[in-house]
């Protein structure tokens, strides 16, 4: 794997840090996945299958409830990929039988560098 660090020279955020390493990305396809997400075996072939029926939609994992010791997912957890946030900003999760996703969860996504590039990425002004 071809790895490259890059710093800014101030803190700016996480969401800055990202916004950063997209635009500096030159594979493919682009991911961005927290530390509390634990992809199981082969978890980027469903990813990547998406975004090439796809190239221009954002993919979001599955978040499940994980054991600390273990990093393994929990039997019977939860498991969320939706969330929404109402006008009293209280974040949400939820689930249905559609492929629509209204916000993401912290930034938890792929797309495809093309579609990057071409939508700018991230919001610029966002901060976090």
């Amino acid at each position: 794997c071809n790895l490259k660090v890059l710093r800014h020279n101030e803190t700016l955020g996480l969401m800055i840090a990202k916004q950063t390493g997209g635009d500096a990305a030159v594979g493919e396809y682009i991911g961005f996945f927290d530390c509390h997400v634990a992809p199981n075996t082969l978890w980027y072939k469903e990813i990547i299958q998406h975004l090439v029926e796809s190239p221009t939609r954002l993919v979001v994992p599955t978040i499940a409830d994980l054991d600390i010791d273990t990093w393994d997912e929990k039997p019977g957890g939860a498991s969320n990929s939706k969330c929404y946030i109402n006008w009293n900003a209280e974040f949400m999760w939820f689930e249905d039988e559609s492929d629509f996703i209204p916000v993401i969860s912290g930034g938890l996504v792929a797309t495809s560098r093309a579609w990057w590039r071409s939508s700018g990425g991230f919001d610029k002004q966002m901060r976090g």
